[in-house]
């Protein structure tokens, strides 16, 4: 088993926004916080991972709350491209 810690506040999964333009964008928010998982990520696996995964995820909320099933769909777009 491999774990590791995603520095920072957890950031639940934002819905996507249209711009002026009709043009569909994840918030920034977001994609911040799904570009630190990827980092996190990266130190653990070096390489793309391609095999089973198993996810296990703790939250620690010490303010406002979201969904819980955000909170891991954030970390699971973020970790998309590593595992």
């Amino acid at each position: 088993m491999v774990a590791f810690v995603i520095p920072g506040h957890p950031v639940p999964k934002q819905r996507p926004r249209e711009d002026r333009n009709g043009k569909i964008y994840t918030p920034k928010k977001t994609r911040d916080y799904e570009e630190i998982v990827g980092w996190a990520g990266r130190q653990v696996f070096k390489n793309p991972y391609d095999g089973p995964v198993s996810l296990q995820v703790k939250v620690y909320l010490t303010g406002p709350r979201g969904d819980l099933d955000n909170y891991v769909k954030s970390i699971q777009d973020g970790l998309n491209n590593i595992a």
